[in-house]
């Protein structure tokens, strides 16, 4: 009798040989089995590739599939391009990037026709949203660099409308001559020992030396209208 336990079935391919006509594979106990090599397809072609996050998954015309492994792939290859040149062919932009490769996108496809709708900012960016919904942030810090908001007014003209004030860039503000109030009376008088204060109904002051205040007159004339004595000094006042 032989136990089965004493039967040693697990065989290994030691050796895969081939004369010509059979392949011949010689397993770990020295056995061998020939195969046609007539009888071995081996013309298929990958018919589909897919993922699943971890491996790509080649499959061929014969059903076989065969998993690499992205990150083995990832290894192997430069994936890291830039965009190097923009060119266009009248049809198509071309788009080449630092390996050589190209793409083609059909200048038709390219919708560039939008519009600024509004202009806002957050204290920091201008921000600029077209008619697509885009929006392109421009530092202020960037605008003020490049433009020149000083100014000085350097005329005041009138065209019986509109006072008109032009700046030091030739810019013009136009301001109704009906909007400007100058309608002030003399609120106070006061000196602080150096100068007259005079403060209007709209809280401007104008300051003048007393020093320049002349009070030096005399009475010229002295008349009278029925009612009142009047009195004319050396400067015209009465």
């Amino acid at each position: 009798d032989i136990l089965l336990s004493d039967v040693d079935t697990n065989t290994t391919n030691a050796s895969v040989t081939e004369d010509g006509t059979n392949l011949i594979i010689t397993d770990s106990d020295g056995n061998t089995v020939d195969i046609l090599l007539s009888d071995i397809d081996t013309n298929t072609t990958n018919v589909s590739f897919t993922e699943d996050g971890t491996n790509l998954i080649i499959t061929d015309s014969d059903g076989n599939t065969v998993d690499v492994p992205l990150a083995d792939i990832a290894a192997e290859i430069d994936t890291n391009t830039t965009n190097v040149s923009f060119t266009e062919d009248g049809t198509n932009l071309i788009i080449t990037d630092s390996d050589g490769n190209t793409v083609d996108i059909l200048l038709s496809d390219v919708d560039t026709n939008t519009t600024n709708v509004s202009f806002t900012e957050d204290g920091t960016n201008l921000i600029i949203t077209d008619s697509d919904g885009n929006t392109v942030d421009v530092p202020l810090a960037d605008i003020a660099a490049e433009i020149d908001t000083n100014t000085t007014n350097v005329s005041f003209t009138e065209d019986g409308t509109n006072l008109i004030i032009t700046d030091s860039d030739g810019n013009t503000v136009d301001i109704l001559l009906s909007d400007v109030d100058t309608n002030t009376t003399n609120a106070s008088v006061t000196e602080d020992g150096t100068n007259l204060i005079i403060t209007d109904s709209d809280g401007n002051t104008v300051d003048i030396l007393l020093s320049d205040v002349d009070t030096n007159t005399t009475n010229v004339s002295f008349t009278e209208d029925g009612t009142n004595l009047i009195i004319t000094d050396s400067d015209g006042n009465t």
